[in-house]
């Protein structure tokens, strides 16, 4: 009997189970609610994302439309902005537009900028939000013009070539700069170190202090070839100053003026009368006169008799004259 009243609660344990089924339909409905909450969510945040995406990159808001240049003072702004320009006219990875704020293509614009202007040294290009673009250039300072038959060739300090021009766009310019003549005859090629730094520096020295030293203009200065360890100074009085560059260029024209302020005057004479005055030994000067004052002597002796020694000797040296009186005396 035990045995038979324990079927009937065995039966009504199963059938506890279809309530459980009953709760189902709910559970289904709130992962089918989690599901459209997910759906909805990823799709704002798809939406918001897009719109975030086509704000930064496709937006016109920031766009570059303003572009400008700075810093430049011989190479022409317009040539810069047409070397730039066509950059901002292409297509970043076959989609997006390069004139874009955060995709301009800075590094590429420098290097074609570098690249095609000897005179520019460096390129800085910076960006304004939201639509602003500034090419800030830095120009070789031009020191030093190597000039010839052939044109003008522009050095920096460090002696490289990195334009030509000719001799009237140069003296145009009126930027103060030194103008040397080549007297190689040879092109010099652009890029290649032209001189040293030190014939640069020194001959820049010779046009700052020459005339305030020696107080003699300079007509113009020259080489034999720019890559000579010397420079000529010619004065607009005719005579020729030769320097070496390896020497200090302050007691070389100390040397120079005290010749000419001492040496010249207890002659008598002018530095008109100079043909050149040679500098290229160290602590020692050398110079030479021109043809009709070095030739006083004989101009001397034409005007005395031949037979005449007394004369002869006073024209010829006043130390032998002194000898020669005294042995007529005895």
């Amino acid at each position: 009997m035990g045995r038979g009243l324990s079927s009937p609660n065995r039966s009504l344990r199963f059938m506890k189970r279809p309530r459980v089924n009953l709760r189902t339909p709910r559970v289904i409905v709130s992962q089918v609610r989690l599901f459209f909450a997910r759906l909805v969510y990823y799709t704002l945040f798809g939406l918001l994302f897009a719109g975030v995406f086509y704000f930064l990159f496709f937006s016109e808001w920031l766009e570059i439309h303003n572009l400008s240049v700075e810093g430049n003072n011989i190479v022409d702004q317009k040539t810069i902005l047409g070397t730039a320009e066509p950059y901002l006219h292409k297509k970043r990875f076959w989609i997006f537009p390069s004139n874009n704020f955060f995709l301009v293509p800075v590094r590429q614009i420098e290097k074609e900028l570098l690249g095609n202007y000897k005179r520019i040294s460096s390129v800085e290009i910076k960006k304004f939000l939201p639509h602003s673009l500034v090419i800030s250039v830095k120009e070789k300072k031009a020191v030093l013009l190597f000039c010839s038959d052939k044109g003008c060739t522009w050095v920096d300090e460090e002696g490289v070539a990195y334009n030509k021009s000719t001799y009237t766009e140069a003296l145009n310019l009126n930027v103060g700069v030194v103008i040397i003549q080549d007297n190689s005859g040879k092109a010099i090629p652009l890029g290649s170190a032209a001189t040293s730094a030190k014939l640069v520096a020194f001959a820049n020295g010779i046009a700052k202090n020459f005339t305030e030293i020696t107080r003699k203009e300079v007509g113009f200065l020259s080489v034999p070839l720019p890559s000579a360890e010397e420079i000529r100074v010619h004065t607009k009085e005719g005579w020729i100053a030769y320097f070496d560059i390896n020497f200090d260029l302050e007691k070389s024209l100390a040397l120079l003026d005290q010749t000419i302020s001492q040496n010249l005057a207890e002659e008598q004479k002018s530095t008109d009368c100079l043909e050149y005055v040679d500098l290229r030994i160290v602590d020692r000067i050398f110079y030479k006169l021109k043809p009709e004052y070095s030739e006083d002597s004989k101009k001397a002796e034409e005007e005395n008799p031949p037979g005449d020694q007394d004369s002869q000797n006073q024209n010829a040296n006043k130390a032998g004259e002194k000898k020669d009186s005294k042995k007529k005396k005895n």
